[in-house]
């Protein structure tokens, strides 16, 4: 079996740009006055979007748990991001949208990510962004349809 290292498997690279890039963006949104985290971002632009949802079809939309979007609702709450609202069509759910504030932050957060994104592109010609985008694209397909081995 042929060894591999670290450095040549697409897993590890993957994992360290990742770990990297959400690391940097974190850093950018704090210095820019925002106490938000990468990872709460995806609702906060769900909602910014699509309007009020529930809490449950953020998790089906975002492939999390329950739990976890729930830390992240509480979070955006507590810092009047958004507001919880009982469905007044099924009392046991949450709806969740954005309060006036919440508005005005998300915005500045799609300002900073289109900022964040040029600064990213601007290490690559126009030519390899578009090789770039359809290579991840090619490989998101290949990796939701993924069939583990055995």
């Amino acid at each position: 079996m042929k060894k591999c290292g670290p450095d040549q498997v697409l897993l590890f690279h993957l994992g360290h740009l990742n770990k990297v890039l959400y690391k940097r963006a974190n850093r950018y949104f704090t210095a820019s006055g925002l106490p938000i985290r990468v990872e709460q971002l995806p609702v906060l632009m769900i909602l910014h979007h699509k309007g009020r949802q529930s809490q449950q079809d953020l998790a089906f939309e975002l492939g999390r748990d329950k739990a976890s979007v729930q830390r992240t609702v509480q979070f955006l709450h507590k810092h009047d991001y958004i507001r919880i609202e009982a469905d007044p069509h099924d009392g046991r759910k949450n709806m969740v949208n954005l309060t006036e504030h919440g508005c005005m932050i998300s915005a500045r957060v799609q300002a900073l990510i289109i900022r964040i994104d040029k600064i990213l592109f601007s290490a690559i010609a126009g030519k390899e962004k578009e090789k770039l985008i359809g290579l991840m694209d090619k490989l998101t397909k290949r990796i939701e349809n993924f069939k583990p081995i055995g």
